[in-house]
């Protein structure tokens, strides 16, 4: 195929209006991807530059060959573009973005680090390298350094630790141009060239790169000490005097200076005795007020005021956002030694931003979203005013908060959804996906954080922190009533998340999380009504179609949105609501499915077993005449979540990913909410979980007993069981959260029966193999046995079908028998093998004797002698390591272990039993 016939099929697909000849020129481009002449055309197209289509294919192209190639060959390939293609905008930014996905992943930067390549560039990145470094590059093509010296930072990252000498040689190419640029910029009497002017663009681009991945505070200091104490930041903030009316120079400035006082990972959080905040802050106070006095005086033609004047503006209070909020400067000692700095910057930042008309925020997109940014910036400070002047009282910054809150937070707020009204509205005249469109995009993005921060505002200053999800309300102003009251406020949003893309469809769902959890007293009974009556019906609409929720941004923004419908309105309330036996279905349909696809953003399931457990929790003070349901759909999700977590099991296995279990917080806070929802049609999760335990239990036996067994078949099944037994244990634990009769405690014992009898086959395999979390399991249901069935008050049906099965003629005192004959078995198995191999058969002596004085001694309730043997126990544990060939670190493990059976276990049995 010739060049000039891919250059016409390349304008054909994106320009023309008839589908059928874009269909056609979309195939025949698909066949030349994959044909073998591709590569050598795609280099002709790139050195033609006749087509931007046609460039933007070979990039493209070339991009997915590379996919193919190993860790070495991509490298080699990258410094090959970089080096003889620095003329190609597009090539340089499709290689860059290729190093820059090569040195995101600690494996493959480790990789990297040690490639003569990789050397290379760390040490030759310079323009007589690297030709789009230099000085005659365009302004355009030297956006792309800021990508280069993000990778390089990585790469540089690694292994330098504290390394000063590598990391100064690494910045002597910006050495050698500050001192070469320093006596140029600083002359008062002459005005630097333009070769100048392209230098201090490409050190400022260079530098912000590089700090960017400097996140630890050695590093990062190393950098600060260079660019202070060198004197290289006099001529930053020179660059920006002389050329303020130029924003191809300011932006970079400023974004440099805004990336140094961002306090990434607490890079600046350094020494007490350091002052490196205090001396950042300076500088760029200066950099900010010296740009800030001359751009309010400087004549911007009207259509040249977002570049010229408001971008610089909006990146200044970027500066002061960092340098506020970051925690890091002491702000009390400017006032201390009577430094005006932090009044100086505070007092032109004031200037500038009532400088600025709203005719001008308003007048185009860019601008509008400038003024948008600068609201949504002054809410959040606004929000932490607390913390951001510590020369006031508390009650001082409140009563800021307050006049803000009270004075000008409502009118923002009713601007911000009057600017999403307008882009609702327009949103059929607007393509997301065209490029050309990108900035209407951008601007409601700003509009929808400005939204949530409103609404996120510290109303009483109660400081209630939001990523805790502790489903606080929300204190909204009774003087916010009418916008709350009108419904076509909540329409907007959930018209929004329709309309919007799935990278901004979450924003419109967040608001919406806030606006549920608007405090009770706000409305009266009916007006709160009709209020929930819009939410749910908005609700059930998503439902219906489950629109956006593929995106784990939205997914995870509607769980939290579910579980704020329990949080903040009674049951009773949401069963009055018209469309409620739809929606309770939808939910259900959809918890449902959710559980069933368990690697699909599995931190959100927590909002989902929240809503379920909230409801069934309140089922007892339900007083409506109308039906809840839960009864209809509680046990889905209990037989979902059980299902789920075994039919997970084979996949973890075989594919060896990821296992729930090994985060043993989440796996005990799930079934903590499992607890109370699987109590609700008790029967049905009873009958269920023996129906899975049976069969796996006695699937797990035959594999035991069958010497040629597969060992990932009995992984399976040990974790498979595992699940069952923490459940079978949160089940048992729900008893507190129920009204239980006699017919709950039989099933629990059933339930136990089996747990118990799994444990007598496991014990059988300790001495040659076990499963560790399956013990843990076990552990786990024997303290939720002793808690809800091992006491005085407990009644003697449970005991019934033990005494049935296992012969247990004292029921309690028996059952504890049984419990520490497990613990007995499995702790003495691990601390055993954890000892040198002369010291195992004494241990093993003394646990056995420990165990037959205990199982006496509780039998003849003999809490004396029990005592003693406990004491004599002790006593040889704590004489073993006397012997100088013991192994101190075994030791440590065996006391612990001792001391959990001591207190958590023994000690309590002594004291029930003697009671």
């Amino acid at each position: 195929m010739e060049i000039q016939q891919l250059e016409i099929l390349c304008k054909q697909l994106y320009e023309a209006t008839d589908s059928v000849l874009r269909s056609n020129a979309e195939k025949t481009l698909v066949q030349f991807v994959s044909s073998q002449d591709a590569l050598p055309k795609c280099q002709m197209l790139l050195d033609r530059a006749d087509s931007s289509y046609a460039q933007l294919l070979a990039a493209t192209t070339l991009t997915k060959l590379i996919q193919g190639l190993n860790l070495e060959q991509r490298i080699d390939i990258s410094i090959t573009n970089l080096k003889f293609w620095g003329h190609s905008e597009q090539i340089i930014t499709k290689t860059l973005m290729l190093l820059s996905d090569l040195s995101v992943h600690f494996n493959s930067v480790r990789k990297l680090s040690k490639l003569e390549e990789v050397q290379f560039m760390l040490t030759h990145h310079t323009s007589e390298h690297f030709p789009f470094l230099g000085t005659n590059s365009s302004l355009t093509e030297m956006r792309c350094r800021t990508m280069f010296y993000i990778s390089l930072g990585r790469l540089l990252m690694f292994d330098l630790g504290e390394d000063e000498e590598r990391f100064y040689n690494f910045l002597t190419p910006f050495t050698n141009q500050f001192e070469s640029l320093g006596p140029v910029l600083m002359d008062a009497n002459s005005f630097p060239n333009e070769e100048a002017k392209k230098a201090i663009i490409g050190l400022a681009r260079d530098l912000r790169g590089l700090a960017q991945p400097l996140n630890a505070r050695i590093p990062f200091t190393m950098l600060f000490e260079w660019l202070y104490y060198s004197d290289y930041m006099p001529i930053l903030i020179r660059s920006v005097e002389l050329w303020t009316h130029d924003p191809a120079v300011t932006t970079p400035v400023l974004k440099l200076f805004a990336e140094l006082l961002h306090c990434r990972t607490q890079r600046l959080q350094a020494h007490v005795s350091s002052p490196m905040g205090i001396l950042l802050f300076r500088e760029a106070s200066k950099l900010i007020c010296i740009y800030g006095n001359r751009i309010l005086h400087l004549d911007v033609p009207r259509d040249q005021q977002y570049p010229m004047r408001l971008k610089g503006i909006s990146v200044c209070f970027t500066i002061l956002k960092n340098a506020l909020g970051g925690n890091y400067v002491n702000f009390g000692v400017f006032k201390l030694y009577g430094d005006d700095t932090l009044d100086n910057v505070l007092n032109i930042a004031a200037k500038m931003i009532t400088s600025i008309q709203q005719n001008d925020l308003l007048g185009s997109v860019e601008h509008c979203t400038v003024g948008v940014q600068i609201l949504s910036q002054l809410v959040l400070d606004m929000n932490s005013i607390v913390e951001l002047d510590a020369n006031l009282t508390f009650s001082k910054n409140r009563k800021i908060a307050s006049s803000f809150r009270d004075q000008q937070l409502y009118d923002i707020f009713l601007l911000s959804c009057s600017l999403l009204v307008t882009a609702r509205d327009n949103s059929k005249t607007l393509n997301f996906m065209d490029e050309s469109q990108q900035a209407y995009v951008n601007l409601i993005s700003h509009v929808l954080r400005l939204t949530k921060n409103c609404l996120s505002f510290d109303f009483i200053g109660s400081s209630t922190d939001e990523s805790s999800d502790d489903m606080n309300s929300v204190q909204i102003p009774t003087s916010w009533r009418p916008a709350f009251l009108d419904p076509n406020t909540l329409k907007l949003f959930f018209d929004l998340y329709q309309i919007l893309p799935n990278g901004l469809a979450s924003y419109s769902l967040s608001c919406l999380v806030q606006m549920t959890s608007v405090r009770r007293s706000l409305f009266s009974n009916s007006e709160r009504t009709k209020f929930l009556t819009h939410l749910v019906e908005g609700v059930k609409n998503i439902l219906v179609n489950l629109h956006g929720l593929s995106d784990p941004d939205n997914y995870h923004e509607f769980c939290r949105l579910l579980a704020r419908l329990k949080s903040n309105y009674q049951l009773g309330e949401l069963i009055a609501v018209p469309c409620y036996p739809e929606a309770i279905a939808l939910i259900a349909k959809f918890t449902v499915q959710s559980l069933q696809m368990w690697q699909f953003a599995p931190n959100s399931v927590h909002y989902l077993l929240t809503l379920w457990q909230r409801m069934v929790a309140s089922v007892p003070y339900v007083k409506s005449v109308d039906p809840h349901l839960l009864g209809t759909y509680t046990p889905e999700v209990t037989k979902a979540y059980i299902e789920s977590r075994l039919d997970a099991v084979p996949v973890i296995v075989r594919d060896n990913i990821d296992d729930p279990l090994d985060d043993l917080c989440m796996v005990q806070q799930q079934l903590e909410q499992l607890s109370v929802i699987e109590r609700c049609e008790y029967e049905k999760t009873c009958a269920l979980l023996v129906q899975h335990f049976d069969q796996k239990a006695r699937e797990y036996e035959n594999l035991l007993q069958n010497v040629n067994s597969n060992p990932m078949d009995v992984s399976i099944h040990e974790l498979q069981l595992t699940w069952l037994v923490y459940i079978i244990g949160s089940a048992i634990v729900g008893r507190l959260t129920v009204n239980s009769n006699d017919d709950h405690d039989t099933m629990d014992a059933e339930l136990v029966i089996r747990v118990f009898q799994l444990m007598r086959l496991t014990d059988a395999r300790l001495p040659q193999a076990g499963c560790e979390k399956l013990e843990l399991a076990l552990l786990s249901f024997l303290e939720q046995v002793r808690k809800m069935h091992i006491s005085e008050q407990t009644k003697a049906n449970v005991y019934k079908r033990l005494n049935e099965v296992f012969g247990l003629s004292d029921g309690i005192s028996q059952t504890f028998i049984v419990i520490l004959q497990f613990i007995e078995l499995s702790l003495k198995d691990n601390i055993i093998r954890a000892q040198p191999m002369d010291k195992q058969q004494t241990m093993a002596q003394w646990f056995e004797d420990l165990m037959c004085g205990i199982e006496r001694n509780v039998s003849g309730k003999n809490k004396e002698k029990f005592t003693q043997n406990l004491s004599s126990f002790r006593r040889d544990v704590v004489n073993l390591p006397k012997s100088s060939s013991y192994n101190t670190g075994s030791f440590l493990f065996a006391i612990q272990s001792l001391y959990f059976v001591d207190v958590s276990q023994l000690l309590y049995i002594a004291h029930s039993i003697a009671a």
